[in-house]
């Protein structure tokens, strides 16, 4: 079709075709080959010879049945279609010697393959610390993966002791017999 195409704008601009004499269709298809080209809206109404809200509506009609197509569109297929496209492409520019472009393709198709859900991502990873309980009841609402550190690893990042740990309780009781007056010590 796009050779058609090609030869009604050929003889259109040769003169050997009025462009009013074309089909509605044949002409919605030259305006979707001359937008694809750069052309303005004014500049392919005087290339048809047609008035501007005639194009505008033939590229309004273009994008009806560009959507009827999206409904049909098989996911699997399309998948498909990119694979052997991409490696049409890589083997071109490696043929070419051009690595550079070959990893970009590879790359991109990995991408749009992610994307379309054929392909999993990375596990994302969290280095977190937790300064405070509140940080914790936080941390536990996210689903997140999280690297433990043993406590006396000597981390720099290690908590202090928890009020659990024999340690704590020590010191607090020591600090509470210092603050309270000897009369009311048992």
């Amino acid at each position: 079709m796009a050779s058609n195409v090609v030869d009604i704008l050929k003889r259109i601009r040769e003169r050997s075709l009025n462009p009013k004499e074309i089909s509605t269709s044949d002409r919605r298809v030259c305006v979707v080959y001359l937008r694809l080209e750069g052309c303005t809206q004014e500049e392919i109404a005087e290339i048809l010879k047609v008035h501007r809200q005639t194009i505008i509506r033939d590229e309004r009609a273009n994008r009806r049945e560009a959507a009827k197509l999206v409904d049909e569109i098989d996911v699997k297929s399309v998948a498909g279609n990119l694979i052997a496209c991409a490696r049409h492409l890589i083997a071109k520019t490696l043929r070419e010697k051009n690595y550079a472009l070959a990893w970009k393709i590879r790359k991109e198709l990995i991408s749009v393959l992610q994307s379309l859900g054929y392909l999993p991502r990375s596990p994302e990873q969290y280095h977190v610390q937790i300064d405070t309980f509140v940080d914790l009841v936080q941390l536990a609402t996210k689903k997140v993966d999280a690297e433990v550190i043993e406590p006396g690893a000597n981390n720099k990042n290690e908590l202090p002791p928890g009020p659990d740990n024999s340690s704590y309780t020590r010191k607090k009781t020591k600090q509470r017999k210092r603050n309270t007056p000897k009369s009311h010590r048992k």
